[in-house]
């Protein structure tokens, strides 16, 4: 089937759920994944592809304790530890996964990039959500790029990423050059900019901007709460607001910068700025 740009779809309506349980309002244990997964890499195992894996077990409301593979006892706190076990099973899917491709002699020769699309608040800033948790909390994601044959050893790359980065350094992994026209990433097999800004918004339109310049980090909330400045190398929690100690200039700056990029990406993925469908 063809749906959603994907050459095959697999959604869960399609898959059997039985011997697995719901672990929130909408899905079940991501190894219901496992059967569709194998099938269709044995179609196609013989060239080149590309799989993706969308997992949903870390959603809330974590209904992981009684599965399978047991529980963790990771806090006190009952949504906290329902929440970290949730993450324990995307951890074994994972381990699943790969012995899956190991089996089908698959595991060597592919790129495993690995990626959160969000946080999540538990109260650290007054919010129990991800869609307006503009905090680290919030934002601060896992990227790992696992490439059993192209990279040995482990490495860490220093400096300011986010997920734009992924597609660019891909395609250099794989030998691609991209002519007339750039991503707006860059290859983390490379030293990265280090007079780098990231810019994040909130997911409701008109709550909360941030941007983040080396570990200084400014939070705009279009006046429904004061502005934030954070130093996270010394503050990685943002207990403590140093926007007092700031001059209004600079605020305004930070806050012109970010409003700016809020316009600038708008105006690229506007609806009337896309191709007809």
């Amino acid at each position: 089937m063809n749906s959603f740009g994907y050459e095959d779809y697999y959604p869960l309506e399609s898959m059997d759920t039985a011997g697995f349980q719901k672990t929130n309002y909408f899905g079940y244990e991501d190894d219901i994944m496992l059967k569709p997964s194998e099938q269709w890499l044995k179609e196609h195992e013989d060239e080149p592809f590309m799989a993706e894996y969308l997992l949903g077990t870390g959603h809330h409301d974590y209904q992981c304790l009684s599965t399978g593979y047991g529980q963790k006892d990771y806090s006190e706190d009952d949504l906290v530890n329902r929440y970290l076990n949730c993450i324990r099973l995307q951890d074994i899917f994972l381990q699943n996964l790969f012995d899956q491709y190991k089996k089908l002699g698959l595991y060597r020769n592919t790129i495993f990039v690995i990626y959160g699309d969000h946080g999540e608040g538990f109260g650290e800033h007054g919010r129990y959500q991800h869609d307006d948790t503009i905090y680290q909390e919030g934002l601060k994601v896992p990227l790992i790029i696992h490439a059993p044959g192209l990279l040995q050893g482990g490495e860490r790359v220093e400096g300011l990423s986010n997920h734009t980065d992924i597609l660019p350094t891909v395609l250099e992994m794989l030998g691609y050059e991209v002519k007339n026209g750039q991503y707006p990433g860059y290859s983390l097999l490379h030293s990265l900019p280090e007079d780098r800004t990231l810019m994040f918004s909130c997911f409701h339109e008109e709550q909360c901007l941030a941007s983040l310049k080396g570990s200084e980090k400014y939070i705009y909330h279009y006046g429904n709460q004061p502005d934030e400045f954070f130093d996270l190398s010394n503050d990685p929690l943002e207990k403590s607001n140093l926007a007092s100690e700031r001059n209004q200039q600079e605020i305004d700056k930070r806050q012109e910068e970010l409003l700016e990029w809020r316009s600038r990406v708008n105006a690229t993925y506007s609806p009337t700025e896309r191709s007809p469908t």
